[in-house]
């Protein structure tokens, strides 16, 4: 969370959840790190144009079709100017579809992840429903403890808050709420979702980039374990959020149903 959402209104949320990983025992982090140094230097097309860290602060003076124009919000000249020569960009320039600082989450859980055998990951805003509050505990749940005979290697990698008709109607997957097992396929699932943090047309900042990233793992599951009655059987996800998640949509607007 950020300081002031940490020290406002939702302090009374968090405080709940320190006080349920301290019953359970569990170790308790507020993450309130800044991870991104770049500065935003631009707005055009609704997106934060920015360094990719503070090492490449002003780098953009050095091209016009970058250089915010004094008179307004656009670049002293038009993109059309702009070179695939300019290789230097790639590692200079970053741009974000939502202020950079909401994609610290991938940053932290990347982070926090190697620490633990568990990471429990939950907004600040997360509200719990209380038909939920006797039903099981966080911990029985990822540790199988209400299932003696559950084997280590059953256990998941990844849970997600499931998605149910009467929710809201594009049923994708909340980055609200995850758990993430510190394993090669956990770890793997956060280096993916860090891997599209950069894509131009991405829905939801990070929620897209861990809905993709999901769907990508599901994929690899499939192609492993699936059925061999598929015709494609080398991968049970074919990508096809990929070109609205890249480009967006023919008429320019996004859908997250997409």
């Amino acid at each position: 969370a950020d300081p002031q959402s940490a020290t406002g209104r939702w302090r009374g949320q968090l405080n709940m959840w320190r006080g349920y990983a301290a019953t359970h025992g569990l170790r308790w982090l507020l993450d309130m790190e800044s991870y991104f140094n770049g500065q935003v230097f631009a707005r055009y097309l609704d997106m934060y144009w920015t360094s990719a860290d503070h090492s490449h602060n002003g780098f953009w003076n050095n091209f016009d079709f970058l250089a915010p124009h004094p008179a307004g919000n656009f670049p002293v000249a038009g993109f059309v100017t702009a070179s695939v020569q300019h290789t230097s960009l790639t590692d200079s320039l970053a741009i974000f579809t939502q202020p950079p600082k909401f994609w610290d989450s991938l940053e932290a859980l990347q982070a926090v992840v190697p620490t633990s055998p568990w990471t429990v990951w939950i907004d600040f805003d997360l509200t719990i429903s209380p038909c939920c509050f006797d039903e099981f505990s966080l911990a029985d749940l990822i540790t199988g403890n209400r299932n003696k005979q559950e084997s280590h290697d059953e256990l998941p990698h990844v849970v997600v808050r499931d998605t149910p008709k009467e929710d809201y109607h594009h049923h994708c997957a909340n980055a609200g709420f995850l758990i993430i097992r510190n394993s090669a396929i956990g770890r793997l699932f956060i280096e993916l979702a860090q891997s599209k943090r950069l894509w131009p047309a991405i829905h939801y900042g990070y929620q897209g980039a861990l809905a993709e990233s999901l769907l990508e793992l599901l994929g690899l599951e499939w192609a492993i374990h699936g059925s061999d009655t598929r015709q494609d059987t080398s991968s049970g996800y074919n990508f096809e959020c990929l070109p609205h998640l890249v480009l967006g949509t023919r008429s320019g607007s996004w859908s997250y149903a997409n």
